[in-house]
């Protein structure tokens, strides 16, 4: 059974509407969920006509009425009004003109609200279905084959789309040329393959402590972008550089090949249970910097995850305060350290993004450093990887850094957050123009406004390919829709398909 059905006219802005509220976090603003708009009224369905006798063998009787439009339309959802601010319980009562309210710090809101992105989204119960709305069916004809006369179909049952009876003899008659269905649309996941510097200018050296504005930062701002709403619908792995133990275990491509956390479904952690913050609590910054092997074991990591799921996108983010060195004094001091397959150097290290690029996974470098001219040729590497530049922040304010590291992944998750799917393969005689793109949270299905050209971001429209200019290739949520269904795990997509006439 499909939950009740309305226009996204009151749901999110973008997706659903967002209720009017205050900016405010405190929780006394935070609203509550509005009550719906009485059901509408539907016209009732016309009957189907008897079917007519036929005469000759076989044959049965001519299809019942046909079919009568649909009844009254849903009812909308009115916003409720008032709310007790202290029992959280009323609707949303605030000034003209906003349209977003934040979450509790909990990331939780009132009754018939739903957090999505740090906001609160009124779903209200809208309009019920109009009564009687639904078509009738296109009367049952009679079986073809029997061996005596056929008695004709019997009187359509008004919106029930129930067909006639079968003729004596014959097999059951069929409805209409055209079956109504309703179509599941996945969208495609971002595999973001985290490897983060664990060296030792990461912590504490000698007497220089670079742990509250290098590890800190890099820590924090992560971890804050796993725990994001609009992340959830995603997957990470985490991996550390270099691994324990001596310089050959450091240089060992096989030590990144397996993650110090595998990949993750991002809606299973939360704040406190998370394997990422198991994971940097267990390590301590020590030892040089095998970029080289670490990059090559990474994407090795990502080229695996290609295979098991094509359709996802993965891509390598690499975190680093330094260039691929070891300060080794027995061979004066800094040395690439590793030498196989390549030696670890800058150079080499790009030659290593760009065939993982060719294999479709680039590779973004985030540079967490005192002084940016001193990682000025990591450049090279991100170059090589496909994603332009590094991005490399300075450490004179730890919360501005982890407020830029949390920031900048964002930005990586939206180049390649994708809200285009293949569209469905449907029967010939489907109506296409008359589809409907649903998005159901909690048994709610709510009906995404159609928007050719996406002009102001909402709703979704068809992508045409060139082979196929007639028949639409892909369906694309625009972006604020995208942004919001993004950051809403439980909802689930589908598209209903009506029949040509």
């Amino acid at each position: 059974m499909r939950g009740a059905k309305r226009s996204l006219g009151v749901l999110l802005s973008g997706v659903l509407l967002l209720a009017g509220c205050s900016g405010s976090t405190s929780d006394e603003q935070q609203p509550g969920g509005g009550t719906g708009g009485a059901d509408a009224t539907g016209g009732e369905g016309a009957g189907g006509a008897a079917g007519v006798l036929s005469t000759n063998d076989g044959v049965g009787g001519s299809a019942g009425g046909t079919a009568s439009p649909v009844g009254g339309t849903a009812g909308t959802g009115d916003r409720g009004t008032g709310g007790d601010p202290e029992t959280g319980t009323g609707g949303a009562d605030c000034p003209d003109g906003t349209e977003r309210c934040s979450c509790y710090g909990n990331g939780t809101c009132n009754a018939g609200l739903v957090c999505a992105s740090d906001l609160c989204v009124d779903l209200g119960t809208g309009g019920g279905a109009g009564a009687g709305g639904a078509p009738i069916g296109t009367g049952g004809g009679a079986g073809v084959g029997g061996l005596t006369i056929g008695t004709g179909g019997g009187a359509g049952v008004g919106g029930a789309g129930a067909g006639g009876a079968p003729a004596s003899g014959g097999s059951a008659g069929t409805g209409g040329a055209c079956t109504n269905l309703s179509v599941p649309v996945d969208l495609v996941p971002v595999n973001l393959v985290f490897i983060v510097d664990s060296s030792g200018s990461m912590g504490v050296i000698a007497d220089y402590d670079f742990t509250p504005t290098r590890w800190v930062p890099v820590r924090d701002g992560l971890l804050a972008f796993l725990n994001e709403p609009a992340s959830r619908r995603h997957y990470a792995s985490l991996e550390f550089f270099p691994a324990p133990g001596d310089l050959a275990a450091a240089c060992d491509v096989a030590a990144y090949e397996a993650p110090a956390v595998d990949l993750t479904a991002l809606d299973s952690i939360t704040a406190t249970n998370s394997p990422f913050l198991t994971a940097f609590n267990d390590t301590t910054p020590a030892g040089g910097t095998p970029t080289l092997p670490a990059l090559l074991g990474s994407l090795n990591y990502a080229r695996s995850l290609e295979l098991e799921d094509p359709d996802a996108n993965t891509v390598v983010v690499m975190f680093t305060d330094g260039l691929p060195v070891f300060y080794i004094e027995s061979e004066g001091g800094a040395v690439p350290g590793c030498t196989e397959p390549l030696e670890n150097t800058v150079e080499n290290t790009a030659t290593i993004a760009a065939e993982g690029l060719a294999d479709g996974i680039p590779t973004y470098v985030i540079g967490i450093t005192d002084d940016p001219n001193g990682l000025s040729a990591v450049q090279q590497i991100a170059i090589a990887g496909g994603t332009s530049t590094a991005t490399v922040l300075t450490t004179d304010d730890p919360a501005i850094t982890t407020a830029e590291i949390q920031a900048e992944l964002a930005n990586i998750r939206s180049y390649h957050r994708s809200c285009s799917v293949p569209a469905p393969e449907v029967q010939s005689t489907v109506d296409w123009e008359a589809a409907t793109v649903l998005a159901t949270v909690d048994g709610i299905e709510n009906v995404l406004a159609r928007s050719r050209g996406c002009a102001d971001g909402l709703g979704w429209q068809y992508l045409y390919s060139v082979d196929t200019p007639n028949t639409p290739s892909h369906i694309e949520l625009c972006p604020d829709t995208c942004e919001t269904i993004q950051g809403l795990p439980e909802a689930e997509l589908s598209v209903d398909f009506g029949c040509l006439e």
